[in-house]
């Protein structure tokens, strides 16, 4: 009897034992899982390459690329006051940094899902493995889709990974699909339509800020003469007379549906749902978007349009793209206190090296104190997720002057007191 006693108490404590195990497990498999999230919700991408190798090494590559499908559900700390602290990832922005993860940027658009690029992923061995799996499979859906004469948000120009023969396609279809485009006239204007869904018209069209699928006859001289095609391209663009409007022909073309999805919220310059998407692609609207309100609040100076200021800063937060920190630069040289420290904080959401030097720019020929102080709390900031912030410190009182490098110097000792 009392070995029975024995015998259930000692399978109860492995029970426990077992039980508490697992429990550990799953609060670091979350842990780990939300930390990649996080460095993609910041695109992070050298933090999240740094991640999956780190779990791979640990565990094995099979975790590492659960981890990482696993974080598509999940929030990220979002530096967006309006969404609250947390947001759910946007879509693109995930979809952008499991391409360059796999070495495949430039290649988002193609007709195939996320999770099945993952699920190819999962199928390898090894993070090297996997990125020839993936990169070899994108190539060869990549040769399907020129084929059928689609090019949208495809970047292949200078993609090392793209042959010679796939290149020479792209940029023959390009040509070819201005070439042959269609457009109408209806009611005194445009349809810009079928222009739009070509790769050149939609950089072209999204670089110069022009916004709906309809145009007058003179913005449509504008933009021919931007078109970075040959004279004799430009001639065979025809404009004939129509009794309808042609802007349902978006839905016919053939790419991922997010990327169709994000032509039209480019097309009608919606910040709000270029915001929820994340893309990258979309940086020339909002950089255009931007600096046309940025005009109006200087020229005018009204709440709306410093309440639209917001919304565009939001934007920008939102993509977190590198090319942004040359916009908020331009905003705080203007000197508007208000939009200059909205500005400044925002610098310290983006964890890359040029950031860091923006902000010391600011400290070192700044003469308001508030712009002083908030500059030096981004710069603590981007160092909490980026290592590199002492170094760049280091490396900048050594080459430059600058009048306020004891302001710098108590920065430095700060952060490495903090060890961030």
């Amino acid at each position: 009897m009392f070995q029975n006693v024995i015998d259930v108490d000692s399978e109860n404590r492995k029970r426990i034992i077992r039980i508490s195990r697992e429990r550990i497990l799953q609060m670091k498999r979350k842990n780990h899982t939300q930390k990649i999230i996080n460095a993609i919700g910041d695109r992070r991408i050298r933090d999240v390459i740094d991640l999956i190798a780190l779990y791979e090494q640990t565990y094995d590559w099979h975790y590492a690329i659960n981890c990482l499908a696993e974080s598509k559900k999940l929030h990220y700390e979002s530096p967006i006051s309006t969404w609250g602290q947390t947001t759910l990832i946007e879509p693109l922005k995930y979809r952008e940094i499991v391409f360059e993860l796999f070495s495949c940027s430039g290649f988002e658009a193609i007709p195939v899902s996320t999770s099945d690029i993952l699920e190819l992923a999962a199928e390898a061995e090894s993070h090297s493995s996997a990125t020839g799996l993936v990169t070899q499979f994108i190539i060869e859906k990549t040769e399907e889709h020129l084929n059928m004469g689609e090019t949208l948000f495809l970047n292949i120009d200078g993609q090392y990974n793209a042959s010679p023969k796939i290149r020479n396609q792209f940029i023959r279809i390009l040509n070819k699909q201005i070439s042959s485009v269609n457009l109408f006239y209806y009611q005194g204007l445009i349809d810009i339509t079928n222009l739009w869904l070509t790769e050149i018209g939609r950089r072209t069209l999204s670089d110069i800020g022009v916004k709906g699928y309809l145009i007058n006859p003179q913005l449509f001289e504008s933009v021919l003469s931007v078109l970075p095609v040959s004279d004799v391209s430009k001639h065979h663009i025809r404009v004939r007379a129509s009794h309808q409007t042609y802007n349902d022909r978006i839905d016919e073309v053939i790419t991922a549906p997010e990327y169709l999805e994000l032509l039209d919220l480019v097309i009608k310059q919606d910040l709000e749902g270029i915001m929820r998407l994340g893309s990258k692609y979309a940086m020339p609207t909002i950089s255009f978007v931007t600096k046309t309100t940025l005009d109006m609040y200087r020229a005018k100076g009204h709440p709306d349009n410093f309440s639209q200021m917001l919304k565009c800063l939001d934007c920008h937060l939102a993509i977190r793209h590198i090319n942004s920190i040359s916009t908020l630069e331009e905003i705080i040289s203007l000197n508007d206190p208000r939009l200059g420290q909205i500005s400044i904080k925002a610098l310290g959401h983006y964890y890359h090296e040029s950031a860091v030097n923006a902000l010391l720019e600011i400290i070192c020929t700044s003469k308001n104190k508030e712009y002083l102080e908030t500059a030096g709390d981004a710069i603590i900031q981007i160092a909490k997720k980026l290592p590199e912030v002492i170094m760049t410190l280091n490396e900048f009182l050594k080459s430059f002057s600058c009048r306020h490098s004891s302001r710098i110097k108590r920065l430095l000792r700060t952060l490495e007191k903090h060890q961030y």
